[in-house]
């Protein structure tokens, strides 16, 4: 297909025509990560439910850390989706709703932060030479 018209017609053109590649790139590698999630979260009810009524087996217990963690990487992929979109429409959006971007920012951030530790026994540290020691045995092990 030969298409003509002005340099910026044409990079139009490519950049719509990309846009169609990485959507249908997306679909095929990522597929719906909502629909999938769902269907992860009733695998996994569906075979907790099998734990609970016919007890434990090496095979139910690997298949359920299985679900368990494909469930824990939909999670990632959705959040991942959800802080992609908000940063899109922060660029859409510019300056209009800084305050509100500004306050979200601010609510990740305090999310982020460590605000306390503890130690082995699950007791609160509350110094910097705990902190130390605690940091130590971490890169130690």
């Amino acid at each position: 297909m030969l298409v003509q018209g002005t340099n910026m017609f044409l990079l139009h053109q490519r950049l719509k025509h990309i846009k169609l590649r990485l959507k249908e790139w997306n679909k095929n590698e990522f597929g719906n990560i909502f629909k999938a999630k769902k269907e992860v979260e009733q695998k996994l009810q569906g075979i907790n439910q099998v734990l609970l009524t016919y007890g434990f087996t090496e095979q139910r217990k690997i298949q359920a850390n299985s679900l368990q963690k494909e469930w824990e990487d939909k999670c990632k992929q959705e959040e991942i989706f959800w802080r992609q979109k908000s940063r899109v429409q922060w660029i859409k959006e510019g300056g209009r709703k800084t305050s509100f971007f500004h306050k979200s920012t601010m609510d990740h951030r305090s999310h982020n932060r460590i605000s306390k530790l503890r130690d082995t026994q699950g007791k609160q540290l509350n110094t910097t030479k705990k902190y130390n020691f605690l940091w130590y045995n971490i890169s130690k092990a």
